[in-house]
């Protein structure tokens, strides 16, 4: 079975050259809204996934150039679970088996289920892969929105410093408008 790190990174160093052309406040607040839409989004559909109590350690950071979905699982048995295991191969380790089974109740033998998974195997949830294809799909529609999110500031700031009136535009100037119709 494939190997796959069990990590999510979204990575938005290609926005380093809009950043030196703007100022950096411009760009703040529509790349961490950007960035923590699509981690929130993204580790929502991966503990929407993730089996048994996995989705507690499901986190997420977000850091000015970049966000992760992680797990905090001290065990590692977090690819494991994502990516399964293959059949004919030794048992995994009878003590945390145990720790599950006390856990959930069962009264069956640990060595022979510790066999069993060894000869059998078991297939993965692939619930970050999951995570990692909604944020792909999604990514766009949040850079558009951020997009439009800078330029509205940079057209708001650049008429600030020639004294003019700043046009209310987009979801601001219908939010204005609904609020001086009613």
């Amino acid at each position: 079975m494939p190997k796959t790190d069990p990590l999510i990174r979204l990575d938005m160093t290609g926005l380093k050259g809009a950043a030196a052309a703007l100022a950096p406040q411009i760009l703040e607040g529509p790349r961490k809204k950007a960035l923590l839409t699509t981690a929130t989004g993204s580790q929502r559909v991966a503990k929407q996934g993730a089996p048994g109590s996995t989705p507690r350690s499901i986190m997420k950071t977000v850091n000015p150039m970049m966000a992760r979905i992680y797990s905090s699982d001290e065990h590692g048995k977090m690819n494991t679970l994502e990516v399964g295991r293959a059949k004919n191969r030794k048992g995994p380790p009878i003590k945390p088996l145990l720790d599950w089974m006390r856990g959930k109740g069962f009264a069956i033998n640990a060595i022979q289920l510790s066999m069993s998974i060894g000869r059998r195997g078991f297939r993965g949830n692939f619930f970050m892969q999951a995570a990692k294809k909604w944020a792909r799909t999604n990514l766009p529609n949040v850079m558009v929105t951020m997009r439009s999110a800078i330029e509205d500031e940079s057209k708001r700031r650049f008429l600030e410093q020639r004294g003019a009136d700043v046009p209310l535009s987009g979801t601001v100037a219908r939010n204005q408008r609904k609020r001086f119709k009613g």
